[in-house]
């Protein structure tokens, strides 16, 4: 089984309409940006086959797991853990035995969870990854939900 950890808000700082949605308003609108994202996240791991874990910063005083489907798992970090902290202990712990991939704009991250034999991606280079498979998904059925084309990713002018 292969995993795939997002690091949220690395991801929602990092693209259109994620990080407009963030910032502009308050609380709900921090809280659309996530519920976009995990559905997005939701829909390429029904298309993908790998297991999906998108970790956020949280606030609380320890780290929490707000909710597990068959293959996404959201998790918020807490008790002064960052998701940086959450995703690469996971990295450390996983990629031993399966493959790993990390999405980040983090460099530190990019270096920490390469060092634990992880792979990353950026932000754009996953959005590459989820055109192609609704491309595929696409041909098989009418049309989908969100074209996941319309978000703008670092390098795309944004």
């Amino acid at each position: 089984m292969a995993f795939l950890f997002i690091d949220g808000h690395s991801l929602i700082h990092a693209a259109e309409p994620f990080r407009t949605m963030h910032r502009s308003g308050g609380v709900d609108g921090r809280r659309q940006a996530r519920l976009y994202l995990t559905s997005l996240a939701r829909r390429y791991a029904d298309g993908s086959g790998e297991s999906i874990v998108v970790v956020f910063d949280g606030t609380g005083s320890k780290t929490r797991e707000e909710s597990r489907e068959d293959g996404l798992q959201v998790i918020y970090a807490g008790g002064g853990k960052t998701a940086d902290d959450v995703i690469e202990r996971l990295a450390a712990k996983y990629a031993r035995i399966t493959d790993v991939s990390v999405v980040t704009e983090d460099v530190a991250e990019r270096i920490t969870v390469a060092a634990f034999g992880a792979t990353w991606m950026s932000a754009k280079s996953f959005a590459e990854r989820i055109a192609r498979l609704e491309a595929r998904q696409s041909k098989k059925s009418v049309s989908p939900q969100v074209p996941f084309n319309t978000i703008q990713w670092p390098g795309d002018g944004v």
